[in-house]
């Protein structure tokens, strides 16, 4: 167990986290994040979606539909019980979760712990631009999830596909890269 926790694989992904914690202070807060916050708290307020847009100021009471309703029930309970610091780690967390697993996909696809290395740390050099706290976080989470259940499912693993079903239900829920 020990040696395995040393391993050299284990160092390249605990360097990615590392890497991740590192820059994501260079992340940038994206201005829809708040009205994703607040969607989510008033979904968790009322205890339904809205189903007219109550920001806007030129056409609030327009028909309008939450896709992203689970994400941003996420943010909001993330906001009420943490507060800006836990949205803070949140983002931390799925960078670290994201970087992770492509690390995890591009060494499964290649067989090659430095390749995925490799894929991930070019990920980290783009997340600057990409990475903010919204659902979309979690989109790019699931799809590389979808991959790497994908690619076991090629390497006759069929059972993997078992997981897909409820990846999708909590992915088309969460944001609109379903």
């Amino acid at each position: 167990m020990l040696k395995r926790l040393l391993s050299f694989p284990t160092m390249l992904g605990a360097m990615l986290v590392g890497a991740v914690f590192i820059t994501a202070r260079s992340f940038q807060v994206d201005p829809d994040l708040w009205w994703h916050i607040k969607t989510g708290q008033n979904i968790l307020a009322t205890h339904h979606w809205p189903t007219t847009d109550p920001y806007s100021f030129t056409v609030s009471g327009t028909p309008w539909v939450a896709y992203e309703w689970l994400g941003e029930v996420l943010l909001g309970t993330v906001a009420r019980f943490a507060g800006l610091r836990g949205l803070d780690a949140l983002l931390m967390i799925l960078g670290a979760a994201i970087a992770v697993a492509l690390y995890a996909y591009g060494t499964q696809r290649s067989g090659n712990s430095k390749a995925g290395f490799a894929a991930a740390a070019t990920l980290l050099v783009l997340a600057d631009v990409s990475f903010s706290l919204r659902p979309q976080m979690l989109g790019y989470l699931f799809i590389i999830l979808t991959l790497i259940v994908l690619e076991q499912f090629r390497q006759n693993k069929p059972r993997a596909l078992w997981f897909l079903p409820p990846l999708f239900l909590v992915w088309v829920n969460t944001h609109g890269s379903f």
